[in-house]
């Protein structure tokens, strides 16, 4: 009943409905993937729900709208040269090597257009780029950490790490050591969304307890204006940054049975097999040398 009375306001959205025992009033959340959660404690009727949700139609039209734009589309990258890795919002292209053994996994040449070396042997998969940004974040909060310590009034010592969060940016664990955390693909990010987030966590840090909402707002307002420019434009750039998968290409193998040649049908000595490019679906797409250099 509660889901019909939904869909009279719009079939544009949605619907989820939740009952929540201990709940009062009627909650609205619109979830990362744009569908809105309807929160109702026990015995509200329909008509009630349909009434307090079109109450908040702009506002729940606003937060879809957003959640569509900032949903994630995180690309698939391939190890192969050519393929462009950012480094803090400025974009590198891959080149494989073989470097002796002696040298790092991954090297960033200098320059502005300088080249992302990684080490063929390492291309089997994304680990050791993940692994290259996370030390470079890491690096990097070391450096600009004490600047926002000064400006936050922040006295007490706090632990930076980089690690994998998912799909979220940032995260901070408070104690009397706290803990702030980035997702290594921040090192992807403009340097000054990287700050975005920075600030972000730690007005927690220097308030020493989880802000709410305004109070946190305001905390932002006077350490960094401007922050919710920062904040959209990360967040467009977020869905689209590397968190991480790759796809490797599949070379073409022979079979373990026989070939025959598809123009001749003699059987194909293992090794001379040729293929051919465009061939219909189902067919078979080998011949042999003296055939493949008439077909060319």
């Amino acid at each position: 009943m509660v889901e019909s009375a939904l869909h009279t306001i719009t079939t544009t959205w949605r619907w989820q409905v939740r009952i929540d025992l201990r709940r009062r009033h009627i909650g609205l959340t619109v979830e990362r993937d744009a569908s809105v959660t309807v929160t109702i404690p026990p015995g509200v009727s329909a008509q009630e729900v349909a009434q307090a949700v079109a109450g908040k139609v702009d506002w729940i039209a606003h937060r879809v709208r957003l959640a569509r734009e900032t949903a994630p589309d995180h690309p698939v990258k391939e190890l192969v040269g050519g393929e462009g890795f950012p480094w803090f919002g400025r974009s590198h292209r891959l080149r494989l090597v073989d470097d002796s053994d002696d040298e790092p996994a991954v090297r960033l040449e200098p320059g502005p257009s300088g080249w992302l070396r990684l080490q063929r042997r390492y291309a089997h998969d994304g680990q050791a780029l993940i692994d290259w940004y996370s030390a470079g974040l890491q690096e990097h909060l070391a450096e600009t950490s004490r600047q926002w310590h000064s400006r936050l009034g922040i006295r007490n010592p706090v632990t930076y790490r980089a690690a994998d969060l998912g799909e979220n940016q940032s995260a901070v664990r408070l104690g009397s050591t706290p803990t702030l955390t980035l997702h290594w693909a921040a090192a992807q990010l403009q340097l000054t969304q990287v700050s975005y987030l920075l600030a972000r966590e730690l007005c927690h840090v220097a308030a020493g307890r989880r802000l709410g909402q305004r109070e946190h707002q305001s905390r932002l307002n006077a350490c960094m204006p401007g922050w919710a420019d920062h904040l959209r434009l990360m967040a467009q750039d977020w869905r689209r940054t590397w968190i991480g998968a790759v796809s490797l290409p599949r070379p073409q193998t022979r079979p373990d049975t026989a070939l025959y040649c598809r123009v001749c049908q003699g059987e194909i000595a293992p090794g001379a097999e040729r293929q051919v490019a465009a061939v219909e679906p189902g067919t078979n797409p080998w011949c042999c040398p003296m055939c493949w250099v008439h077909q060319a």
